[in-house]
């Protein structure tokens, strides 16, 4: 897909820390399939689709992302 860098998935399994992955559920860019694979790749990875969202988390749902990364960030 469009966007998709071929080299990051190798790079990914070296990740130590929790990596949290937001995904807009109605991506038309990138496919939800491309957030479930990077997010399988990470190992300690975890993806959260936001509802109703488009490619652009941040711009149309901030509270929400705000949200997630705040829970993310204090380990609950």
């Amino acid at each position: 897909p469009y966007m998709y860098n071929r080299r990051l998935a190798p790079l990914l399994g070296l990740v130590e820390v929790p990596a949290l992955v937001v995904w807009g559920e109605l991506d038309a860019v990138v496919p939800l399939e491309c957030g479930e694979a990077l997010a399988e790749l990470l190992p300690q990875g975890r993806l959260e689709v936001v509802a109703g969202c488009g490619h652009a988390v941040d711009l149309e749902a901030p509270a929400v992302l705000a949200g997630l990364v705040s829970a993310h960030v204090s380990g609950s």
